[in-house]
């Protein structure tokens, strides 16, 4: 996986990631980049291409995937929405929609819940 500047194409980083990439994101001081695979969730570092640590626990495709504003914890979203700490990989809570096909998540700017299409108050 390469990372590249926004503005010139400049390469920046070569990631080396085996699996197929469903998903990714990059938090919002570009430390940390967590990068959803088939099997699992990796969290990276942008600064050496290192893997910090694993997120285990997800079964599945994973759909969305959203850092917190402070970083601190990170959203997984595919058939349940899943929030985790990203200092250890902790899995703090499990949200089940059934009957809703939901895409996408991101988080309220006062940290009071990831918001996808559905609402769940945290």
């Amino acid at each position: 996986m390469k990372i590249r500047c926004v503005f010139d194409g400049t390469l920046l980083r070569t990631l080396k990631h085996q699996d197929v990439v469903l998903n990714l994101v990059i938090s919002a001081d570009s430390q940390r980049i967590v990068i959803a695979s088939a099997e699992e969730v990796y969290v990276t570092s942008v600064r050496d291409g290192s893997l910090i640590h694993t997120i285990a626990g997800y079964q599945g495709s994973v759909d969305a995937l959203a850092f917190a504003p402070d970083g601190a914890t990170l959203a997984a979203l595919g058939d349940s929405l899943k929030i985790w700490s990203v200092a250890d990989g902790t899995l703090l809570q499990t949200r089940v929609e059934s009957g809703n096909d939901v895409h996408s998540s991101t988080f309220a700017v006062d940290l009071s819940a990831p918001a996808p299409v559905a609402n769940w108050a945290l």
